[in-house]
């Protein structure tokens, strides 16, 4: 399962409040000759949602999104969110395409 460091828990949540959110979201998204990407959003749960918990933090994905989180790591940079870890197939790379 994902990992969200406590640094970038309380940095999300600060987010949250400030824009009046109550989760993160994360969606697969197409890109191109690329494969897919992940997208992370700061959102409000609406019908349907199913929310996880990670870290304290509520997160809301499908299964697609949760297996291509499974290793990732939010963390903190100088102050600014990273993400860590993953396939390196959710990127450019090698594979020339960009």
């Amino acid at each position: 399962m994902m990992n969200i460091s406590e640094e970038a828990k309380e940095l999300l949540l600060k987010n949250m409040k400030e824009h009046d959110c109550n989760c993160m979201r994360i969606t697969v998204e197409p890109s191109g000759c690329c494969g897919s990407s992940l997208n992370f959003t700061l959102d409000k749960l609406v019908d349907g949602d199913q929310p996880t918990e990670v870290n304290g933090l509520v997160v809301v994905m499908n299964e697609q999104a949760q297996n291509q989180t499974a290793s990732l790591t939010i963390d903190t940079d100088n102050g600014e969110l990273v993400v860590y870890g993953g396939d390196s197939g959710y990127s450019c790379g090698s594979s020339g395409c960009c």
